[in-house]
């Protein structure tokens, strides 16, 4: 079984091929065969392409979760082949895998006959039945970060790196948002000893927040009041929750991504960590 692509985010299209085939060592044909296909939480059934041979009943969906393919028989010589499409949905969560579980069941006789088809007493020698199972995972794309120092307060002080005691420094934040809802997005950022964060408040320090094509269940005020309150580790650890970020973009095939932007101010610190 195989999907493609491998990874992506909400609204998009998975293509899903599934393949039975005899193994090498195969001699025998394969009868009443049936394929089922349970499609995970976070995924919703589109639609089947190509099946190779002719199913022995049309495919059918259940409405639900499951899909199930019949074949009178295949034969050593022959590959059936099942195409169906999925959707990933709209809660899907960054970094979430989603395994697809597909099962094969199969006999060794054309007549359903669980009998004995032999003049002798061997209670082997009758129609036999065989399953084998396999699977397949899509992972839902990550968040991406990216984090700056942007400005420097001192114009005594040369470039973004070397700063003195004192000095504020300006960094930016960039989270990428994938399509679709994600709960409880929380940023963590931890400073390098002989930095504090400055007023991270929303009405006493230069912090702000952007954003870009994607909405958040908390406003900046209360993201940012928090995250002045939350600061910890001698001033080094804020942490930043912006509840739920929904990015709507287009829903469409492909990553559109959206983006938050922070921004703040930090102090270089008189400290061991700068002497």
């Amino acid at each position: 079984k195989e999907a493609t692509p491998d990874t992506g985010d909400a609204g998009d299209t998975i293509d899903y091929v599934i393949t039975v085939e005899h193994t090498a060592n195969s001699n025998a044909d394969a009868y009443d065969l049936v394929v089922t296909d349970v499609i995970p939480a976070g995924m919703t059934f589109d639609a089947f392409g190509t099946i190779s041979p002719t199913p022995s009943v049309a495919a059918s969906y259940n409405g639900t979760d499951t899909i199930t393919v019949r074949f009178d028989a295949l034969t050593t010589s022959q590959t059936a082949t099942i195409r169906y499409s999925v959707t990933l949905d709209n809660d899907v969560e960054a970094e979430q895998q989603l395994t697809n579980d597909v099962g094969l069941s199969y006999d060794s006789h054309p007549d359903d006959d669980l009998t004995d088809v032999s003049p002798y007493t061997d209670p082997t020698d009758r129609e036999r039945d065989y399953t084998d199972t396999t699977d397949d995972t899509v992972t839902i794309v990550p968040f991406l970060l990216d984090k700056t120092v942007t400005s420097t307060s001192e114009v005594a002080t040369t470039g973004l790196v070397n700063v003195a005691i004192g000095e504020r420094v300006t960094y930016t934040v960039t989270v990428d948002v994938p399509e679709g809802v994600h709960d409880n997005v929380v940023l963590v950022d931890t400073l390098d000893s002989g930095l504090a964060f400055a007023d991270l408040s929303a009405t006493g320090g230069i912090s702000s927040i952007n954003f870009n094509g994607v909405t958040s269940s908390r406003t900046t005020t209360q993201i940012l009041n928090d995250a002045d309150t939350s600061v910890t580790l001698s001033g080094r650890q804020a942490t930043f929750n912006f509840g739920t970020l929904t990015n709507n973009a287009a829903l469409t095939d492909g990553v559109d991504r959206t983006s938050v932007t922070l921004v703040y101010e930090v102090v270089v610190l008189d400290s061991s960590a700068n002497n």
